[in-house]
């Protein structure tokens, strides 16, 4: 087990305690909101939209999103590409050396990761 701070750690390549259930509960809050957004977009303005989705980004990181990632994902949105924002029982923990690509790149999947920031090092808020 790896402690990373007081209330959050490591162990097994998952985060755990207090910090790492709140992230989750966050992110699992974050992803029905992004869903009930789709869902409504045809019904939204844009800047309603847009709206919509800096609210649920800022949900998530308690902090004000970048404003390239919100326009990013409204743009998506609009366009009809489903964000699918998909949160599993635990938090899974990059390893350093495992890292094949930098935040924001795509991935072999089309994915595109998360910054380490967002991912894990803003549970605390």
């Amino acid at each position: 087990m790896t402690v990373i701070e007081p209330g959050l750690y490591v162990r097994n390549g998952f985060a755990e305690g207090p910090l790492a259930d709140d992230g989750l509960s966050r992110a699992a809050c974050a992803a029905q909101l992004l869903h009930d957004l789709q869902e409504g977009a045809p019904r939204l303005t844009d800047g309603q939209l847009r709206e919509g989705v800096y609210r649920t980004l800022r949900h998530y990181t308690r902090e004000q999103p970048p404003v390239c990632q919100v326009d990013s994902y409204t743009a998506l949105i609009r366009r009809g590409v489903r964000i699918d924002w998909l949160v599993r029982g635990r938090l899974p923990c990059a390893r350093r050396s495992g890292l094949s690509r930098r935040a924001g790149e795509a991935g072999p999947s089309g994915a595109v990761g998360l910054p380490l920031s967002v991912a894990a090092g803003r549970l605390a808020g």
